[in-house]
């Protein structure tokens, strides 16, 4: 499975529906699948339970996506979910970790006055961003390759062939 990880506002849905329109993989998005279990959006999650409440429940949901029983192809998480080790644990275990990076000052044109991120409401966007950016981007060192979300088409076909080399490194690496 490919997981797609990087801060908010990156591209990961964007690159994500790409490489389910264009390669036909299946895809899951943590955000739509903790609305489902909860029937409520990620906004009223966080109102009305908090931010701990909604990534214990985005933790529960990446760690099912990524056991045997549920396959994906591709699984866009979260900008926070990396946060939580077990995640990073479970996707270095099951998947082939991309992450998608856009510079910040794209980020914010991306995002605009979207009031629909919580941890980005408030007077200041600008600085709101600045300040989660410098504190998430190191958590995403993790990821096997990083792919810039500029030109979707170009990314996803870059996406894909590092993948498939990864793939076949990782059969090589258990061959006795």
């Amino acid at each position: 499975m490919i997981a797609l990880i990087g801060f908010t506002g990156a591209g990961k849905s964007s690159l994500g529906r790409e490489l389910s329109a264009t390669y036909g993989l299946r895809l899951a998005d943590t955000d739509d699948l903790v609305e489902r279990r909860l029937g409520m959006s990620v906004r009223e999650v966080f109102v009305c339970h908090g931010e701990d409440y909604f990534r214990e429940v985005e933790e529960q949901v990446i760690l099912a996506a990524c056991s045997e029983s549920v396959s994906y192809g591709v699984l866009v998480t979260g900008g926070g979910a990396v946060k939580s080790e077990r995640v990073r644990d479970a996707l270095r275990e099951r998947c082939f970790i991309v992450h998608v990076t856009a510079a910040l000052d794209v980020i914010e044109k991306r995002l605009g006055s979207d009031a629909t991120r919580p941890l980005l409401a408030g007077d200041n966007l600008q600085a709101s961003l600045e300040t989660l950016y410098r504190t998430r981007e190191p958590l995403y060192a993790f990821a096997h390759v990083a792919v810039e979300s500029y030109d979707l088409s170009a990314a996803a076909s870059q996406l894909m062939a590092e993948w498939i080399h990864w793939r076949g490194a990782a059969r090589r690496h258990y061959v006795l």
